[in-house]
């Protein structure tokens, strides 16, 4: 036994939990040592190590959980074997806030002993002190690392994005960029391995990213020199302002939200023959649409939520990473069952009602709440933007335009709605009970996997009670998708 493993035995004796520190200490003595004599750490799989996680998980668990207050849902939604494929989106810069919260709370959850690997940018996984990242499971991003995981049969976290959607200016917090990438998907498809989406929020809180700086990053030739296409500029203390993380900062304590999504069989729901480019767009826009609704949530930056959960948002979410259960029995008991618009009266003044508009929807399918005398009619064709239509991304109409009619039933529906509570007095505000019991507390991707296939009663239902209470863009575009199939 070396000197430094004598002493973090010993600190582990005396200090329990408390040891994380020593343990940072004799990893960054054990990689000077490496150093010296001419060994540069290798982020290889080699160096997971589980007894190291088993020592210092509640000491890393505690030291996020009072500064970056995690909240993280839907870790049952990860299949307990492997392999898997997880896929996030990346925010923080280099000080991945999220990337840590994740490690761990996928740990505290599955186990010490199971094995996780994400794919780290090789800076990260071979810089001498981050021990604590390799131990972790951090090994160098490439097919084959990927590969030999998958073969151990590992949980695989992958972050497409990379440098690219990391150092995104802070005011674009709540987009996934995942940088046109699809070699995550052409692994997944290889590898026959399922791709479990994960979103977070928070991590470009952790500093003032002021830009990219990808222009003078192309000057200077980075990309060939450093694998980078950015050399952002950030502000955050101590020495405020920060050129491609140096001189070293400290990250802000925002509170960092994250949302494991439904794992995706890639060939059950896109076929043998899928389109790489396809599964991107579906996969993009699925993550928005979750990660929409967690920038919903939040009410201040650093912050992140003021006081109680609203009663129509998102489910809660626990410390401990898994998230709260108290409305599963309502909606297992409204599960399958599609009900109608409500008969009600109008129960609202006109501009009670607001629609959460967000940045980049379309008009056509986010609207401010329509009165009971101008109803808008199902449109008889489907209002899908330009570069969805028919998948060519020309804004050509397909040759079967019936295709895209909207049923008759729909329309009848609506208008049936119109003329009801035209009837209960113009002008007035309509009112629509929530599609199915246990609506209001289901997330976008949720709601979105529900439609599919749903009647043509359902979509306008769904399509109604969004134009009314919430506008959100990931359900009504999902709906229009429902409408081309139909």
């Amino acid at each position: 036994m070396t000197p430094i493993d004598t002493v973090r035995r010993a600190a582990g004796r005396a200090l329990g939990p408390f040891a994380l520190p020593i343990e940072l200490w004799a990893d960054g003595i054990s990689d000077l040592a490496r150093l010296l004599r001419g060994s540069v750490p290798g982020g290889e799989l080699e160096e997971w190590d589980p007894d190291y996680i088993r020592r210092t998980l509640s000491s890393l668990w505690g030291a996020l959980s009072v500064y970056f207050r995690p909240q993280v849902g839907g870790l049952e939604n990860i299949p307990e074997d492997g392999p898997v494929l997880l896929v996030g989106n990346h925010s923080g810069g280099t000080l991945i806030a999220d990337s840590f919260v994740l490690s761990a709370a996928f740990y505290r959850h599955f186990g010490p002993d199971r094995r996780f690997h994400g794919l780290t940018h090789d800076i990260a996984a071979r810089m001498p002190g981050l021990a604590i990242l390799r131990r972790y499971g951090a090994v160098r991003a490439s097919h084959e690392n990927a590969r030999r995981a998958f073969e151990l049969g590992a949980h695989v976290l992958v972050y497409p994005g990379g440098d690219w959607e990391t150092f995104r200016p802070s005011w674009r917090s709540g987009e996934v960029d995942l940088a046109g990438r699809t070699g995550f998907i052409k692994l997944a498809l290889d590898e026959g391995v399922p791709v479990v989406p994960v979103v977070a929020i928070g991590g470009q809180e952790t500093a003032l990213f002021v830009t990219r700086g990808e222009r003078i990053a192309k000057l200077l030739m980075l990309d060939r020199l450093l694998r980078t296409r950015v050399l952002p500029v950030t502000i955050a203390p101590p020495f405020g302002i920060s050129i491609f993380e140096l001189p070293p900062r400290i990250p802000l304590p925002a509170q960092i939200t994250l949302q494991v999504l439904p794992p995706i069989d890639l060939l059950e729901e896109f076929g043998s023959d899928a389109d790489p480019d396809e599964i991107y767009r579906t996969l993009e826009d699925r993550m928005q649409a979750a990660l929409d609704e967690l920038a919903e949530e939040r009410d201040l930056p650093l912050v992140g939520r003021v006081g109680e959960p609203s009663s129509d948002g998102a489910e809660s979410r626990d410390g401990s990473g898994g998230s709260a259960e108290a409305r599963e029995p309502e909606r297992r008991e409204g599960e399958g069952r599609e009900a109608p618009v409500a008969e009600e009266g109008a129960r609202e003044s006109e501009g009670d009602l607001t629609t959460a508009s967000q940045e980049g929807a379309d008009d056509d399918l986010v609207e401010s709440p329509p009165t009971a005398t101008r109803l808008p009619r199902t449109p008889r064709r489907a209002s899908l933007p330009a570069s969805e239509r028919d998948g060519r991304g020309d804004g050509a109409a397909p040759a079967d335009q019936d295709a895209v009619d909207a049923p008759p039933e729909e329309d009848a529906l609506v208008a049936e709605v119109a003329d009801r509570e035209a009837a209960d007095g113009a002008g007035a505000e309509l009112h629509v009970d929530e599609p199915w019991e246990g609506y209001a507390s289901m997330r976008v991707a949720e709601i979105a996997e529900r439609v599919r296939g749903a009647s043509p009663e359902t979509l306008a239902a769904v399509r109604l009670y969004e134009q009314l209470h919430k506008g959100r863009r990931g359900v009504l575009t999902a709906v229009e998708r429902e409408l081309v199939r139909g």
